[in-house]
């Protein structure tokens, strides 16, 4: 059973929107007060054992009340703890069954296994021996599964325990039964023979030094050592009594649960909360406001000169046409696909053309072709700003508007997100509680929008153009499992707002995330001191709600292989990534990575030949992504080849130029071509 799954039941069980978390606990708790059920990384023990653990801690969160459970140490003072868990075991099991009676025989079930496994520490040894607390508290739990006597006295005791219904019985329930093992361990004291009398001095057989110090309680020494009196020997015997009367089974059962934990897991992070998201991600707005007003201005104003206008008008018109190609491609890609999956059914109505041959032919109704619906699209684009793209970086902002310009053509949603590091948290960031994820390297800024005005969606297109970049631009590093994570919301938000049956998300990176971190302790930047640690070994980290498991010694590919299989297993989502390549080593290692480091040196040969012949290598299925695209981003740019050819050229050469020519102007906006192949397939 999944984390989501048991949130989901824990949630539903307690009737309220209680919070669960994951996390590295001993054992699972509830806390009362503040309304959190604590799950550990439990081993996979079977939905009958979940079922019980989470039943009886929501059984706590709706039943026990808080300021009773605090306050129980004063109301039965003296009474050990461990007879109010069991009592109170007894009645929040009682009533949560009472509620859900198909947690009946989960309990039974659960209960039965786990003693099996001893944990009641009753293995072997006859029941009837054992205290009457710790005959009522197996009785409870194992109901016919064990077979245990009372003596009319104790049957009396046990009939008050298992009739509690309020907390106040609890209360009481406990006093009982605490009276009676009072007296009962009282009567089980031996009575000292003669002979231990007449070896006992008496108080006038001590000497006179020794008699008086017999009357002190305690006293010290200059050095600091203590002499106890006969009166604190009394005390320590009193504690012996009390730690002798301790429920065995339940302080048993308790010291066993760590027999549930799966030591695999080191830690758990709980992910990134909304707060979190909000603080890393930079608005639309925002950004297109910090290109005016960004230090650099007299840059921002030379983009309006007549030479930077000139090249981003001829790259517009210029993508304008290319474009309009690939939207009539496009639509006859769509459209015979919703053709070649048609369905062709008989009607009601007669075909007056066919009437003249019922006498031979019973096919004379109307034919009705329904196509196949066409899904509605949506696209979330996430482009890497580390300071490893600065060679590419223009080039691939080119490929991104050639998408944006596609997308806006064929009426496609999209939004479009850059990510780095923050130059600078001061003012920036308030508050991260203690288990999520460290986000403070973490930097998402929105850079493009479908639902963005005309002429804003223009004025942005034209800055990015010509490399106008506010402070939130710059190039620093590549926080990627931490935008993985911050992903998961904005998908989510994405296809709320556009109502997206089908939603493209893709990632252009040149790297991968290193190791995360989380905050150990609450933190606050007025303090600018990081107290986080990093999640080594293995641990789990919630990623759209679910815990992400990631093993030990992981590389810094297959942390993000990871942490995107849980991005593809959101409804609705087709993940696409764009790895780009700097030269041949680059490239080698990225096929290596893609093929999972078995390539021969033939197939290096074939993929270096695909890459020449289509400016990528194609993978499907590959390192966490649908489709993965290793691309050459040395040679991306959207620039076509000029259409020349000689005078004295033939009509073939002509025709091969031409089509060479044509297949250039789409092969440089590989971004753009390969999302019009996905989504009209």
């Amino acid at each position: 059973m999944s984390f989501k799954s048991k949130s989901i039941l824990a949630r539903l069980l307690s009737k309220e929107n209680i919070s669960v978390q994951r996390g590295n606990f001993p054992t699972a708790f509830f806390d009362v007060e503040n309304r959190v059920l604590g799950i550990p990384n439990w081993k996979d023990m079977g939905k009958d054992v979940y079922d019980l653990l989470i039943g009886h801690e929501v059984g706590h969160a709706l039943f026990t009340p808080a300021e009773g459970w605090h306050d129980s140490a004063t109301d039965i003072p003296g009474i050990p703890r461990s007879y109010v868990n069991v009592v109170e075991d007894v009645r929040i099991e009682k009533l949560i069954q009472r509620q859900y009676p198909g947690l009946v025989s989960s309990f039974k079930r659960g209960y039965g296994v786990l003693n099996d496994m001893d944990f009641f520490g009753v293995d072997g040894r006859d029941a009837d021996a054992l205290s009457l607390v710790d005959r009522i508290n197996l009785k409870a739990k194992l109901r016919d599964q064990i077979d245990v006597s009372y003596s009319p006295e104790e049957q009396a005791v046990v009939d008050v325990v298992m009739s509690v219904e309020t907390w106040d019985d609890v209360i009481e329930a406990c006093k009982v039964l605490y009276a009676f093992m009072k007296d009962n361990q009282e009567e089980k004291q031996p009575n000292p023979t003669p002979d231990e009398e007449a070896a006992s001095p008496s108080p006038s057989d001590m000497p006179a030094q020794a008699a008086e110090e017999s009357d002190d309680d305690v006293k010290e020494s200059e050095s600091g050592d203590t002499t106890t009196s006969p009166e604190s020997v009394d005390e320590e015997e009193s504690d012996d009594e009390e730690e002798v009367m301790e429920s065995e089974t339940d302080e048993s059962f308790r010291s066993n649960e760590s027999k549930l934990i799966d030591e695999t897991v080191a830690g758990h992070c709980l992910g990134m909360s909304r707060a979190q998201l909000n603080e890393c991600v930079v608005p639309l707005q925002e950004v297109l406001d910090a290109r005016i007003l960004r230090p650099y201005r007299s840059f921002y104003e030379s983009r309006r000169n007549s030479e930077n206008d000139a090249t981003y008008t001829e790259f517009q018109e210029e993508t304008k046409r290319t474009v309009s190609v690939m939207a009539k491609e496009f639509e006859m890609r769509k459209a015979a696909f919703r053709t070649l999956r048609a369905q062709t059914s008989r009607s009601g109505s007669i075909d007056t053309s066919r009437l003249h041959s019922y006498k031979f032919n019973d096919d004379i109704f109307s034919r009705v072709t329904t196509l196949a619906d066409a899904k509605s699209h949506g696209l979330v684009m996430f482009i890497d700003y580390s300071a490893s793209m600065c060679d590419t970086i223009r080039d691939v902002i080119k490929q991104v508007l050639n998408m944006a310009v596609f997308a806006k053509k064929v009426n496609i949603p999209f939004e479009v997100y850059g990510f780095t590091n923050p130059d600078s948290r001061e003012g920036k960031y308030t508050l991260a509680h203690s288990g999520h994820i460290n986000h403070l390297s973490c930097q998402i800024m929105h850079l493009l929008s479908s639902s963005m005005k005309k002429s804003s969606f223009e004025s942005a297109m034209a800055d990015m153009y010509n490399n106008v970049q506010s402070d939130y631009e710059r190039l620093y590093g590549t926080p990627l499992i931490e935008t993985f994570i911050a992903s998961t919301m904005l998908i989510k938000d994405f296809q709320a707002k556009y109502k997206t049956q089908k939603t493209n998300v893709i990632f252009m990176t040149d790297g991968f995330g290193q190791t995360p971190s989380m905050f150990s302790s609450d933190y606050a930047h007025k303090e600018m001191t990081e107290s986080s640690s990093t999640l080594r070994g293995g641990f789990t980290i919630n990623i759209n709600g679910e815990p992400t498991f990631f093993k030990k010694n992981l590389r810094g590919l297959e942390l993000n292989e990871q942490a995107l299989n849980a991005i593809r297993a959101m409804p609705g989502v087709h993940l696409t990534g764009f790895f780009l390549t700097e030269d041949n080593s680059s490239f080698k290692s990225a096929i290596y990575s893609a093929s999972n480091y078995y390539v021969t040196q033939e197939s290096m040969r074939a993929y270096k030949k695909e890459l020449n012949a289509k400016k990528f290598v194609a993978f499907s299925n590959s390192f966490g992504y649908d489709d993965y695209y290793i691309v050459d981003g040395r040679n991306i740019d959207t620039t076509n080849t000029a259409f020349d050819v000689s005078d004295r050229a033939s009509k073939a050469m002509i025709t091969k130029a031409f089509k060479k020519h044509t297949s250039s102007k789409k092969g440089n906006r590989v971004l753009a071509t390969k999302l019009a192949q996905m989504i009209a397939a």
